[in-house]
C-alpha cells in the first residue's frame, strides 16, 4: 500500500481514562505530526475544561503543534462546542464561520447567501439573504425598559434606527418608521359600529378659520413639506392631536435616553373637519340659492305689473 496507516494507543490511565492515536504516512512521521486524542470525563472527575459542564467528552487533532478539538457534553440535554474564538463548520455545500466581533458573536455562510428556515416538510419556507452589495449591515434587536416593555428594533450597524414596534406600559401598540413611508393605501377602521359617542362637528368654519395651511422645510433633513401646524390644530380640533417621543439624532432609545416629546396631528381627523366645513358651506350656499331664486321671482312678478299699468 503506497499510504500505511501507523496507529498506537499509549498513556491509559485509570484516573484520567485517556487515549491517543496517532496517524501518518509512515513510522517516522508519527512524532508531533498529526495526534487524534480522546479523552472521557465522568461525574465523578474533573472537569476537562475550564468552563463548568457535565460528563464531557473531547476529540483532539494536534497537527504540528496547533490543537483542533471539538466537545461532546450532556450540558442542556446534549451539547456539541467547538472551543476557540473562531473555526468553520461544513455542511455539503454551506460553509458556515463562526468568530467574535467585540462582545457579539459572528456566524456567516460563505458558500451561499441565503439561509432558509423550514418547519419539517413543509413547502412553505422562512428566507433570508445578502447579496452583498449593501454598504453597511443591518441589525436586528429586540429589547426593552420600565417605560418601554417590549421594542422590536432594526436599524444600520452603527447608526439610528430605521424602523421599530413598541409595547407601551398601556398595552397599546405603535409603529415608527425613521423617515417617509411609501404604501399603496393606508386604510382606518371607521365602521360605525366599532364607534360610540357619535357627535358632529360643529362650527366647523369657526375652527377652521383657527388654522392654516402651510409649506415649509423641515429641520431635520431641509426637505420641503406642506401640511398643518399642530399647536394651531389644537386650538382648532384637540381631538386630533397627540404626542410621541422623538429620540436624540433619530436613536430608538436603546440607551436609555428619555428624548423630548413633540405633538403630532392625525390627519385624517383633519380631513373630517374639512368634511364638516364643505357642508356647512354647502348649507349657506344653497340657502343663498334659495333666497336668490326667491328674489328673482318677485323681481319678475314687479317687472309684469309695471308693464301691465
Amino acid at each position: 500500500m503506497k499510504s500505511l496507516v501507523t496507529g498506537l494507543l499509549h498513556g491509559i490511565s485509570r484516573y484520567c481514562q485517556l487515549a491517543e492515536l496517532y496517524l501518518g504516512e509512515n513510522s517516522a512521521q508519527l512524532t508531533g505530526r498529526q495526534v487524534l486524542r480522546m479523552r472521557i470525563a465522568n461525574y465523578t472527575s474533573k472537569k476537562w475544561i475550564d468552563s463548568p459542564g457535565n460528563a464531557m467528552a473531547r476529540l483532539n487533532l494536534n497537527d504540528n503543534g496547533t490543537n483542533i478539538c471539538w466537545d461532546f457534553t450532556n450540558l442542556y440535554g446534549g451539547t456539541m462546542i467547538f472551543p476557540g474564538d473562531s473555526g468553520y463548520l461544513k455542511m455539503g455545500n454551506c460553509l458556515m464561520s463562526y468568530s467574535k466581533r467585540g462582545s457579539n458573536a459572528l456566524i456567516k455562510f460563505d458558500y451561499t447567501d441565503t439561509l432558509q428556515i423550514k418547519y419539517a416538510n413543509h413547502g412553505s419556507t422562512m428566507t433570508l439573504n445578502t447579496q452583498g452589495t449593501a454598504y453597511a449591515g443591518v441589525t436586528a434587536q429586540l429589547w426593552g425598559n420600565s417605560s418601554r416593555p417590549v421594542v422590536y428594533e432594526v436599524g444600520v450597524d452603527g447608526g439610528a434606527y430605521m424602523f421599530y414596534a413598541q409595547k407601551n406600559t398601556d398595552n397599546t401598540y405603535m409603529l415608527s418608521v425613521n423617515g417617509a413611508c411609501h404604501a399603496t393605501a393606508f386604510n382606518q377602521h371607521s365602521d360605525r359600529d366599532l364607534k360610540d359617542n357619535i357627535q358632529v362637528i360643529d362650527n366647523a368654519t369657526d375652527r377652521i378659520r383657527k388654522m392654516n395651511g402651510y409649506t415649509y422645510t423641515l429641520k431635520e433633513n431641509g426637505m420641503p413639506y406642506a401640511g398643518v401646524i399642530a399647536q394651531e390644530a389644537l386650538e382648532a380640533i384637540p381631538e386630533v392631536v397627540g404626542s410621541a417621543m422623538k429620540y436624540q439624532d433619530g436613536a430608538s432609545g436603546s440607551e436609555g435616553e428619555e428624548g423630548e416629546r413633540y405633538y403630532t396631528v392625525d390627519y385624517s381627523g383633519v380631513t373630517g373637519l374639512l368634511v364638516q366645513v364643505a357642508r356647512e358651506s354647502d348649507d349657506r350656499i344653497t340657502a343663498l340659492e334659495e333666497e336668490n331664486a326667491e328674489l328673482r321671482q318677485r323681481l319678475s312678478a314687479i317687472d309684469a305689473a309695471l308693464a301691465s299699468k
